[in-house]
């Protein structure tokens, strides 16, 4: 029985793949509805209870604005700010509709956190599915499809009903019908939707629609006129975007000395760690060393904040050592689009602190580019290739 079940996954990796992805989630979805999970800081996780982030009061106060207060009211909350900026220390001023929204449709409230974190279970499980048929068509092999699949992130963050999951869930579908050799209306007008939801439910997302602004003024193979008419829509679309979101990039730029890296905040860092070298040399020792620990805070690779179970560590911080190489390939060696895709992606993270729910959204691109990286690196220590090949990948 068992032999003859090892066969079948042999010869079927990826649908093989696919129910270990979605049966795991299940699997920890009822677990954890009866018994929470503890969180960092203490506090059970759980689909049966309403989440104990500190952001979801924000979000709910979102929904009561978004409820009760007219387009101009808003308008005008905006305009007290920048009537004295940076005079309040929380330029949280309202979040993207897209999170409340699904607080509301859903109702979500003590005592009845199931529908909505059913739904989440659902973005996890489908997400998961996409992404594995994504990877086989880019080759990747049976025990790497069977990692991805348990990889622990996408589990967490399909208990925590946040908008990182949602946000994932947006940029998927926005990369995989933007990346394409061609586009139909059809693709056009998703992307663009995607685009828009992109912003709205999560600051990250004028990043992408700063990707989409340089990637059709640096490659697209439109006329120039159509070229620069996009480019200019794009411009202003992003400057609108900016208004409404430098209050809250302002904000988390304030917090930055309050988060520390390997036991030193950044402005530690930026100053220099090494007082006994030559000023010059410590300071690019710093900075090359605060590069490196954000990027290693970014694939999981970091002490816990809390002092959690070694095993637990161990488990969370298993796929920073696929995705850590994987942001590095993908930086340096990926194919142009992509590349440009993933600076762009990280740049206003790195910008800020660094956190591992920041990856979720490129997880995959992460861990396919990880893959590569060892690969290349075998190869290299057997002589047979010289030189890293760039990565192809297949998104028709």
């Amino acid at each position: 029985m068992v032999r003859d079940l090892l066969r079948l996954a042999i010869r079927r990796p990826l649908a093989t793949a696919i129910v270990i992805a979605i049966a795991a989630r299940l699997a920890t979805f009822v677990f954890a509805f009866y018994v929470p999970i503890t969180n960092e800081i203490g506090m059970p996780v759980s689909p049966s209870l309403l989440q104990p982030w500190i952001e979801f009061e924000f979000y709910r106060k979102s929904l009561e604005a978004y409820r009760t207060l007219s387009l101009s009211e808003l308008y005008g909350l905006f305009v007290e700010y920048y009537q004295r900026p940076f005079a309040d220390a929380d330029g949280h001023i309202i979040g993207g509709p897209v999170f409340p929204a699904l607080i509301g449709v859903f109702d979500y409230r003590a005592g009845n956190t199931l529908p909505l974190a059913l739904v989440y279970l659902f973005f996890s499980s489908s997400l998961a599915a996409i992404w594995l048929i994504w990877l086989r068509r880019n080759n990747v092999g049976a025990i790497w499809l069977w990692v991805f699949a348990l990889l622990p992130n996408p589990f967490w963050f399909m208990l925590n009903v946040t908008t990182d999951l949602a946000f994932a869930v947006l940029v998927t579908l926005f990369y995989l019908t933007y990346f394409r050799d061609r586009w139909a209306i059809r693709h056009v007008a998703a992307w663009v939707v995607l685009l828009v939801l992109c912003v709205l439910v999560r600051p990250n997302g004028a990043a992408i629609l700063l990707f989409v602004f340089l990637d059709f003024a640096l490659f697209s193979s439109l006329s120039i006129r159509l070229r620069l008419t996009v480019v200019g829509i794009l411009g202003v679309a992003g400057l609108a975007s900016a208004a409404y979101l430098f209050p809250y990039f302002a904000t988390e730029m304030s917090k930055l000395t309050s988060f520390e890296y390997f036991g030193h905040d950044e402005t530690q860092y930026l100053e220099g760690l090494f007082a006994h070298l030559p000023i010059w040399i410590d300071l690019l020792i710093s900075w090359v060393s605060l590069l490196a620990a954000k990027s290693a805070y970014f694939t999981g690779l970091r002490p816990s904040s809390a002092g959690i179970a070694a095993p637990w560590l161990i488990l969370r911080a298993a796929a920073g050592v696929i995705l850590l190489p994987g942001l590095i390939y993908a930086l340096f060696y990926s194919v142009k689009r992509e590349r440009l895709f993933v600076w762009v992606y990280i740049f206003p993270i790195f910008l800020s602190s660094t956190q591992d729910r920041y990856n979720l959204a490129i997880q995959p691109l992460l861990f396919l580019y990880g893959i590569q990286a060892y690969r290349v690196l075998w190869l290299k220590l057997r002589r047979d290739h010289p030189t890293p090949p760039r990565a192809t990948l297949d998104q028709t």
